[in-house]
């Protein structure tokens, strides 16, 4: 995130007979004036709460759906989350109540504040980014078929942008105060600073970028994704900017790419894009966690139309039968999971092992719904009954009903 700030305490001075205007001098650093400021500040915060408030309602959709199949990891991460980008957007509320009430008057107050909350969220989206990057890496190599080869690109992808974020907000913390004394050694901190945080900004986009691009290929070529049982044109394109992470991305690519544009990026058009960034890789991944409900209602609603018996997993044993009865297809309740499903940690299932010699399954990569088809057939009772007690079978006009009323007249 390149800047050309300078921050710190108020120090008028006399120098030549000329008195300092640290305000001037800062608006000036900033290519920017109290008005376009604020008024970018506010549009920023006004999207991010729109992002903030998507997340709430996500968080606890993802509860309802899957608290009770989930693993705590992810509940905990999940709530974390949450918590954290609520905290976000307070930041940005505190920025702009400082930007209204002392912008146009004293802003050399408030400018080392507004530059350390700057750093903050950019320490809160490396955090969302390094999350990100290992669920959507996991979910890659889980399509990939596990191939071990892969193991060390893709930690290069998760490890990169993260370290080079965190060196940033490193360099962003140790601003030296605006006093006459540090003004000749600010000129080399910004420069320092800005460098850094284009290798970042490089670094964490082609990242990124490859890695969207990854999921993308896999998905489209996947016959068990959303996209080969969702007919719609604009769910289809809503799944894969969040099973891809893609909008991040693409708000990142918009960033990079007006990087030689004159003036701060946290006092231009650009504010949005840096506010927005963090809190949309955590929506990202909600939105792939929660969409697997989705999934399970494609797929309730087309096992309906092929005519199957469509009922939810909830014992961990399937009654044994013999002869032909009727096709089951079944795949995983929201509140009863068979004991014999392994989850793996991401909110996904292992394979599923079928207590039917001949019964078939069907998986899904990721954190999507698994169904098993099983060829089962259940023998009543009564039948039951009839076949290990044959002298006591239907004959003519008797039925296995009247069993126990005529046993004085067989033998």
């Amino acid at each position: 995130m390149a800047s050309t700030n300078t921050a710190g305490g108020y120090d008028s001075t006399m120098q030549g007979g000329y008195q300092i205007d640290f305000d001037a001098m800062l608006w000036q650093s900033l290519g920017s004036n109290p008005s376009k400021t604020t008024w970018w500040n506010v549009f920023a915060l006004v999207l991010q709460s729109l992002i903030v408030s998507s997340i709430v309602t996500k968080t606890f959709q993802y509860f309802e759906y899957f608290q009770k199949s989930d693993n705590s990891l992810y509940l905990g991460f999940v709530g974390l989350g949450c918590s954290v980008s609520i905290a976000a957007l307070g930041l940005t509320c505190a920025q702009t109540y400082k930007l209204v009430y002392h912008a146009a008057t004293e802003f050399h107050t408030i400018y080392r504040f507004l530059y350390m909350v700057d750093q903050t969220i950019l320490l809160i989206g490396a955090f969302f980014n390094a999350s990100a990057a290992i669920y959507y890496a996991h979910r890659a190599w889980s399509m990939a078929n596990k191939k071990r080869w892969l193991l060390p690109p893709l930690a290069i992808v998760v490890i990169a942008p993260f370290i080079s974020a965190f060196v940033v907000v490193i360099k962003g913390y140790k601003l030296p105060a605006l006093l006459m004394e540090n003004l000749p050694s600010l000129p080399g901190y910004f420069e320092d600073y800005i460098h850094s945080s284009r290798v970042w900004g490089a670094l964490t986009l082609a990242m990124d970028a490859t890695l969207c691009l990854s999921l993308t290929t896999l998905l489209l070529r996947s016959k068990d994704s959303i996209f080969h049982n969702e007919t719609r044109l604009l769910h289809n394109l809503f799944a894969l900017m969040y099973e891809s992470m893609l909008p991040p991305v693409i708000l990142l690519l918009i960033l990079e790419s007006a990087d030689q544009v004159a003036g701060s990026p946290t006092s231009d058009w650009r504010k949005f894009v840096i506010t927005c960034v963090p809190t949309l890789y955590f929506h990202s991944v909600l939105s792939a966690l929660v969409g697997r409900q989705t999934i399970r209602g494609l797929l309730h609603n087309k096992l309906k139309k092929e005519g199957g018996e469509i009922s939810l997993l909830s014992s961990g044993k399937s009654s044994g039968g013999i002869s032909k009865a009727f096709t089951n297809h079944t795949y995983p309740s929201t509140d009863l999971i068979n004991p014999k499903l392994v989850e793996e940690g991401n909110g996904s299932y292992k394979e599923m092992k079928s207590d039917i010699e001949n019964g078939s399954q069907v998986s899904m990569i990721g954190p999507m719904v698994k169904v098993r088809i099983e060829h089962n057939s259940n023998i009543s009772e009564p039948d039951n009954y009839a076949i290990n007690h044959p002298h006591l079978s239907p004959t003519g006009e008797y039925s296995t009903a009247n069993r126990d009323s005529l046993q004085g007249r067989f033998p």
